[in-house]
């Protein structure tokens, strides 16, 4: 039950969050607009300026905002997965190893996902990518030398 409840309290979450994304976009434009009725008054050609000026920042605040409801996605549908493999896992009893693995391989995909998403440049990518791409690695390797460790000790030694 107490599963249950807190999966139900993500999915409301994650469902909720356009909700939240629509009213902080509505705040940043009422914001926008007290900012420009408090502004002393400019010249006839700055105007243009400092609506092109709202303009973008209201651009910009949409698109942190699409971000945010981008990541908030990616969440929920890498915990969905995350809970798919390991019911799967669990219903076939599988071993710890595999487990660590299959939800390790999971985890991985999904921050890589995520990380590749919130980056805003190149630059920010690479150590990131890098560490997730050594995780994922680690675990494949280990994984697959987990399985053909038992043949290879067996034919190792001199008959």
């Amino acid at each position: 039950m107490y599963r249950l409840t807190i999966g139900v309290l993500m999915l409301a979450a994650v469902l909720s969050s356009p909700l939240y994304a629509q009213v902080q976009s509505e705040t940043v434009s009422t914001l926008a607009q007290q900012f420009s009725a408090g502004a002393p008054p400019a010249e006839p050609g700055a105007a243009r300026e400092d609506e092109a000026d709202v303009r973008y920042s209201l651009l910009k605040a949409a698109e942190e905002d699409n971000r945010r409801l981008l990541a908030l996605s990616i969440m929920g549908t890498a915990i969905l997965a995350l809970v798919a493999v390991l019911t799967m896992l669990y219903k076939r009893g599988a071993s710890p190893d595999n487990i660590v693995a299959g939800s390790g391989l999971v985890l991985v995909i999904f921050a890589t996902v995520l990380v590749a998403t919130l980056a805003k440049t190149d630059q920010q990518l690479t150590a990131p990518i890098g560490i997730l791409g050594a995780i994922a690695g680690y675990l494949f390797g280990k994984s697959a030398t987990g399985a053909g460790a038992d043949t290879k000790a067996g034919k190792a030694g001199p008959e």
